[in-house]
Order: structure tokens, then sequence, then C-alpha cells
């Protein structure tokens, strides 16, 4: 429930989980994928078909045997702040392809707001020896308070909890009573409530598609439902916290046992009337599949989702434990200590017994289980007496209610001091204190510059505060860091007094945090918000990301990310971090990144691999802003090849962009690569190029091109009204232009289809190719690049280029022109290396020149802006007095290689 629980990353532009991922590796369904259809292509889906070209020829590719949506009796959401569940689907598929690789190729198609795997989540719990005698069977009813609160409240049975698990016992003498009852269905082999479910009575069965939600192979379900909602009092068994609360039996696994349908139950709960849904179950997964179901069910239909938060006594983020709404519970032992294995952390909300739970179990009989899975519906069922008794509270207002008034954890548990939660569970303090709750919803950050916050800047972070329950007054906020990479300089503010459900912010006196240097790259810095006015406390954790190892360049109507490691666009494979490239708001770009090579052997990049994505370039110094600007924004950074194995190619790399805001140089952004030998042997045969995979509109129309005259490789699509995007070599070397059919077998050329290997980057990189897509469109990719360098140790080459879009083949080559003479004339000046910044004199020249080497020259090479040769020389004495005054590049060839430098020629 508390919506900084889930400890936020600042990132600049839309992502979640930034950093850090659990070493617990997760299952999921084989072969079978969730997929979400955008809005606009709502009209191309039925119940079990997508209608659409680009998914078809994928189906066929990866034999598709069934394809059906998930929750196929939701409609429309019109309400665009409710989630819309109707064009959620599930593929099950039939080749040898990995579920990785489908996924790619659906995210291609272009017409899907997500496509993820289909996690199945694990039971939360640990078994215990049904046989152990325990007298204090009950001590979890007496640690909570429940016999007091009792005398207040014994709940609703209008108040339905929701037990989303392995199914219950449909004979259990302490469960049966207590079971909601569906009687607009009863069983008589029609859907009489036309809910889309054939008598389903006493709940479903989602694992199994039928409406006996009785367990087969694991009892964990009958023994969470006793403890949420036994029915108590009758002088049978045991007694629920509960007690006259209602639970709905919703089967989430299959014949086998595994959690095949938990989000599906979770959607079931919430459309048949259930306030409050157990969830003893999880993963360390993540997805916006289960994101959209939590949101739903806590956003659309008001329910209060319990999670357990996992049994590996770690503080890795359980789900769906760990989504914003969702009332987090770890478990506690009769000493009020933290179970031994619970699951920790700030995320956490509430903690609850979960050590030797006695309660209803196999076959009408009794045991102890224990674990977070045992705590959870403890807390499930206080909340449902809790709503009981506030009938008008929200599920947000309940969970305040739980959590301000939990018992104080923290003396006993100082190594998990605030992990928690806000302590354990107290039913009768819940039921009979006026409590007051303020929770920080919201906050922003800003440096009131680039907002990449890094050593020096000043940092203004800013929140929303509300308070859910009784009115407060007096209250301050202290904001504190123990990370030595921040100093709070304004730690403090007032909050002015706030009625129920009222809230404000701190905008107008905002904190002051400083940031200091020494961090590495995307370190998250920890921040603890104290509100309080003396006699109310809470703690609240969030952190804020600094030096990160990307920035985003947003300044004209091209906008996309550079990072630290040589990609473009984006920082990571999943394309979850960077702004793609987007031209005038609409995104052009699935991949792009740097690509160099010496060999069919040996190619570093960061681009899609034989399996998987390469990581062949570290960062030495992370991209930052680099003033004085030249151009609209500046950046610069380095990398290198380390990470290549077996053999790097010991290359360092400097990387500078640049970006203008003004025409003709709004629709492009330049990017230059000063390559340095590093080892201690001459490098041969090198080639440098960038590799993109274009998606523009339909990516199965695509078709690329190359403008030899301008050393420019394009791709747009057969569509109407196309955009084209295109890179540009700048440097005055050699082009290459290689054009990918991303289609089986290639089409005659490299076949990416298994994978992209080394042999054949380098094939990319070192020949030409000058289209794909022919006739009718395809999926294409290309690579522009330049080569043939030698670099002897110590030595440096610059390749430079644009990357461009626009409306038509016309707009990008006046763009391409636009940005080589801008490289020419402002950005080329400050590219030349030492080397070669000495090869001629005077430089101005009004027309002779002398060529400096400590080489032998075999010859020399005067050439245009454009890279054509005009003249060679084999002398070192050289006269350009009859050519126009301009901008000229002159290329020295040695037995090492070739050098180039820029010259100007100027009038007397």
């Amino acid at each position: 429930m508390n919506s900084l629980k889930h400890i936020s990353v600042l990132l600049f532009f839309l992502v979640s989980s930034f950093v850090g991922s659990s070493q617990v590796v997760d299952d999921f369904l084989p072969k079978t994928i969730i997929l979400k259809v955008k809005e606009a292509y709502r009209n191309n889906c039925t119940e079990n078909e997508i209608k659409h070209i680009n998914f078809q020829k994928i189906s066929n590719e990866i034999n598709v045997v069934e394809l059906k949506k998930i929750f196929p009796n939701h409609r429309q959401e019109l309400n665009k702040k409710l989630v819309d569940l109707s064009l959620i689907y599930q593929l099950n598929y039939d080749s040898n392809i990995s579920e990785k690789e489908v996924i790619s190729k659906l995210k291609k198609a272009s017409i899907f707001q997500y496509v993820e795997l289909y996690i199945v989540p694990q039971l939360a719990y640990t078994p215990s020896d049904t046989n152990a005698a325990d007298p204090l069977k009950n001590w979890h009813l007496t640690m909570t308070n429940a016999f007091n609160a009792w005398d207040i409240n014994k709940g609703d049975t209008n108040v339905v909890i929701g037990i989303t698990d392995t199914g219950w016992d449909e004979t259990h003498p302490d469960l049966l009573g207590n079971c909601k009852k569906n009687y607009a269905d009863p069983i008589n082999g029609i859907d009489d409530d036309n809910d889309g479910y054939v008598d389903n009575y006493m709940g479903w069965d989602m694992g199994e598609e039928d409406n006996s939600a009785q367990y087969n192979t694991s009892a964990h379900g009958v023994h969470v439902t006793g403890l949420a909602a036994a029915v108590t009092d009758n002088v049978t068994g045991i007694a629920s916290i509960g007690f006259n609360s209602k639970f709905l039996p919703i089967k989430i696994s299959d014949a086998t046992g595994a959690l095949t349908k938990a989000y599906q139950g979770v959607v079931y709960a919430a459309d048949h009337g259930c306030f409050t849904i157990n969830c003893s179950w999880g993963s360390y997964t993540a997805g916006l599949f289960q994101k959209d179901v939590i949101d739903y069910a806590t956003i659309n239909k008001g329910c209060l989702v319990i999670g357990a938060c996992g049994n590996d006594d770690g503080e890795t983020m359980f789900y769906p434990a760990g989504y914003e709404s969702v009332l987090t519970v770890a478990a506690s032992e009769q000493s009020d200590f933290k179970k031994n294995n619970s699951n920790y952390g700030y995320y956490v909300d509430i903690s609850a017994p979960g050590e030797a739970m006695w309660s209803t179990y196999y076959t009408g009989s009794y045991g102890y289980n224990g674990g977070t899975s045992m705590a959870a519906p403890v807390v499930a069922g206080a909340a449902a007496v809790v709503k009981a008794q506030f009938p008008s509270y929200s599920n947000q207002q309940v969970a305040a209610q739980l959590r301000a008034t939990a018992d104080d954890m923290n003396p006993l548990n100082l190594t998990y001091f605030d992990k928690l939660g806000n302590g354990r569970l107290d039913l009768f303090d819940a039921l009979s204190t006026s409590a007051q709750f303020v929770e920080l919803i919201s906050k922003t950050f800003t440096d009131n510059n680039n907002q990449i916050f890094e050593a020096g800047d000043t940092v203004r972070i800013s929140g929303t505060y509300l308070n859910y329950l009784s009115a407060i007054t007096g209250l301050n906020v202290t904001l504190s860091s123990l990370s030595s990479f921040v100093n709070v300089i304004d730690g403090t503010t007032a909050l002015p007094s706030l009625s129920s459900l009222e809230q404000v912010d701190n905008a107008t006196d905002p904190f002051l945090v400083e940031v200091l240097s020494g961090a590495g790259s995307n370190e998250e810095i920890l921040f603890k918000a104290t509100i309080s006015n003396g006699s109310y406390t809470i703690n609240e954790y969030f952190t804020m990301l600094i030096n990160p190892n990307f920035i985003n360049i947003t300044e004209n109507q091209v906008s996309s990310t550079i990072t630290s490691i040589g990609r473009i666009g984006y920082l990571d494979a999943g394309n979850t971090i960077g702004l793609g490239f987007s031209y005038n708001g609409e995104q052009l770009l699935y991949e792009a990144g740097l690509m160099v090579g010496d060999g069919t052997t040996r190619v570093a990049d960061v681009v899609r691999g034989l399996s998987g994505q390469d990581n062949d370039f570290s960062s030495a110094q992370n991209v930052m802003f680099n003033p004085p600007y030249v151009s609209a924004i500046d950046l610069i950074g380095q990398f290198d090849d380390s990470p290549l194995l077996p053999t790097p190619i010991d290359l360092s790399v400097e990387h500078n962009a640049y970006a203008y805001s003004s025409a003709p140089d709004d629709k492009y952004i330049i990017v230059t690569y000063n390559l340095k030998n590093n080892g201690i042997t001459p490098l041969t045969n090198l080639h440098v190029g960038l590799f993109a995979d274009w998606d523009i509109q339909d990516a199965y129309k695509n078709k690329s091109g190359y403008d030899a005259l301008r050393k420019m490789g394009y791709v747009h699509s057969l569509e109407p009204d196309t955009i084209y995007a295109a890179i540009k070599l700048l440097s005055a070397s050699t082009a290459y232009n290689y054009s990918i059919d991303y289609v089986s077998g290639g089409a005659g050329g490299v076949d990416m289809n298994g994978g992209f290997t080394t042999a054949e980057k380098f094939t990319t990189i070192a020949t030409n190719r000058l289209n794909a897509g022919a006739p009718n469109g395809q999926d294409v990719m290309h690579v522009v690049s330049s080569g043939n360098f030698t670099l002897n140790p110590g030595e440096g080459q610059i390749i430079s280029f644009a990357i461009i879009a626009g409306d038509s083949l016309s707009d990008i080559q006046a763009s391409a022109d636009a940005a080589q003479t801008k490289y020419i004339d402002v950005i080329g000046i400050e590219e030349l290396t030492d080397k070669n910044e000495s090869l001629v004199f005077p430089n101005p020249t009004t027309g002779k020149i002398a060529i400096k080497s400590d080489e032998m020259i075999e010859y020399i090479t005067l050439k245009n802006v454009l890279g054509e040769t005009l003249k060679k020389f084999n002398t070192v004495q050289l006269d350009i007095s009859n050519y126009p005054n301009g901008v000229y590049f002159i290329e020295v060839k040695t037995k090492n290689g070739v050098f180039s430098t820029k010259l100007l020629k100027v009038g007397e």
C-alpha cells in the first residue's frame, strides 16, 4: 500500500526497475507468451485472433498453436484512468525458437503494448511438521490482540476475502460455513448470472477451468483459508481472525500444483465482490501484465490486495507484494522477532505472525505451517474486520489503519530497523484507535539544470503528502541520508494542518541536497524522510539515482539517448531505459550501437549476438555534458573494449555527441568516435560502424537504400506518409553500407534469423550490400561504416556519423548536407588528433603547404568535403592555389596506414 515501499529510482524517462535483479530464478511457462495489444489495433482483435499482417507473419514463423484472450469477458475501459484488461492475450507456440527470441520478434510487430514471459509464481510458505504438539495453537490470535478486538467487531458476512491459492477443502467442517455462495448461479449446468463461468456457486478453479476449487496436489490453500476466515465460535477446530468474514475460494494451480493462473485469480476475485484479496505466493520477476492486474484490482475495483513478501531471508523485491498499492506482509515469531527466513525490506508495510501456525489442513484435519504465506492471510482477515468497523474506508484507508496501529518491532529487530513495516499487526488497536497516517505519495527531483545528478549539483527534492486518516497538525518532515556521496544542505520542511484525505506538497520549501564526488555509475542514494509532530512519527524511504551512464537528447525534432557503453537509443537490451530514436514523437528505432572489428573472429560491439546481447564495451568515463557547447548540447564520454573475451582489441574510445536546436540542423544528431590503439602491436584491417534496426511504421514493410554521394544509408516504410531514418558517415574516409533482410536465409545477405555471429558482424562493417526489403518491404536493418584502418600503438582514428530523421528522401538529404557542413566548419576542427594536427603547415593556407611526417610517405590525396578525390601528389610540397577557397581534406598514405586532416584554404 505504501507508495514509497517500492524504493523509487529517479530516472529521466519512463522506467520501472532500473537496477538490482534477484538472484532467484523464477519459473515460467515454456513456449508461452503474454501479449497486450495497443488500443489503436483493437479492431484487429477477436477472442482468439489478432488480424494483423505483422502478427500473422510471426505466427507462421513460430508456429502458434493457441491464442486466446486471458480475460475474454472484459470489455473496453473507456475511462483512461482505469486499467483495461480486454486486449491481453496468452500465446502458445510450438517451435524450437527460444522464448526470448519470440518476444523480440513480437515486439518488432509494433502492435503490442508489452510482450512478456508467462511467469509462474511460487508458494510463499515453509512446511512444518503437521504432527507437532503445541499447546499454544492460537498464539497468533493472542499476539494480534484478536480476542479483545472481537469485543468491538467480529466482522461482517458482506465483506469477502478472496483466497487465491491451491484450493480449499469443500468438506472441511471449519470452512464450509464461511464460504461465500453465489446464489445467482446455482449448480444446474447453466451460466445463470452470465459472468462467463458455469455453476461457480462456491468459487472457481482457474487452473483447471472448472467450478470446483477443491485442492488436489497441495493443501497450502486450505491452511491459508483457515487462518483468514475459518468458521469461528462453532465449537469446532480453530478460530480465524476474520471471524464472521466470508471467503471466496479461487484455485489458481493446475493439476500438477503449479500456480499457472495466479493473476487471473486476482481478477476473478476482484470481479466477484472481494474486498480483500490474499496472495500467499509470488516471484522475483516483475511484469507489466502482473502490474496491470494489480492496478485493475486496486484502482478499478477498489480491492485491498495482500501480498506475502517471500521466505528467502533476503531483501530482494518479491511480487505481487512489491507492486504499488499492495499491502506487503513479513512474518514474525512468538517473540516478535522476524521469522528466521522471512524476507524484509523498506518496501514491507506490516508484519504478522507466521511461525508454527495451526490451521485447517488435509481432509478435514488441522496442522502446522509457517512462512509469510501464513502471515498474509492473518492480515487479510484482520483487514476484513477493519472494513466492517469502518465501512466507508477505501482500500488504502484500511491499509493505513492497520499500519498506523501496528506494534513497533524495531527495538527487538535492530538488524532489520524499519524493514519489517510499521510493526506487527494489532487488531484491537486497529478497531479502537482514531489513528493518524500521513504518507509521502510522490516525489519531484530537480537540479534546475539538466536533470543529470552528478558531483557538484544541488538537487531540490519536494514531495506530495497525503493524510489518509484523522486530521493532523504540526507536522515537520526531516530528510536524511547515510550515503557519503551526498550532503543534505536543507533537510527540514513544515507541513500545514491536514484533514482526512487532504494532500499537500512542499514545492515552495524543497529539501536541498548536494551531490558529492566519488560515486560510481548509477549509484542509488537512499534517503529517509521522517514525518513527525512529536506524538506521531513515521519514516519513509526512497532513492535517487546519481551518475547515470546515459543522457537523453531532446534538443530538436529528433530525440534519443546516448549511453556510456556504445549503445544508442536504449541502455538495456529490453528497451526499457532510453528514448530510442524518435522523430516528432514517433518512435523509429528498435536497437542501435557501435561495432568495431579487425576480422571475422573479433568484433567488439553492444548489439544482439548469437544468443542474447553482446556487451563488449565498458565505461571508463560516463557520458556527461561537455561545455562550452558548440551545439545546443555537447556530450563526451569514454569507454574501452576490455569486456571483449577472450582477446580484446585493446581500444579506448572517446565519444562525443552534438545536437542543434534550429533549422537546417534540427533533424539530426552527430556522434563521433575517437579510437586509440592502447595495445603494443599495430592494428590492421580495422573497421568501425553503426548498426541500426529501424522499425518505421509497419516494420515489415521497410526498405533500405544507399546514397553514395552522401555516404548515407537510409530506411523507410512503403506505407504512405512514411518517415525516413538514416546514418551518414561524416568522416573523410571510405564508406561502407550493408543492408540486412531480417528473414530466414537472409535473402542473399547475412542471415540473422538464428542470431548475429561475429563473422556476420564483420561482414556487415567491411563489405557492401546496398539495398534490402525489395520488392514489397521487409523487416530490415543496416550498418554504415568506414574502414581498413591501421593504427599503430598509441595512434588514433576519428570516425563520425550523423543520425538523421525526416519526412522524405530529399528531407534527409538536406539534413545530411547540413550535418556535413556543420561537421566540417565546427565540430571537425575540435576533433583533430595531435598526430594529425601537425601533418599540414600552414593551416589555414593561401595555397602552398608542406606535409610533415616521421614515416615514409607513399602518396598524398586532396579530397573535397564529400570525400571525392581531387588530386594525388607524390611530393610533400603541395600547391592548391588554383582551387577555390573552402574546406578540404588531406590524406597521407604511409606503410602504416592512412592519416587525414582538415585543411582550410583562404584568400590572400
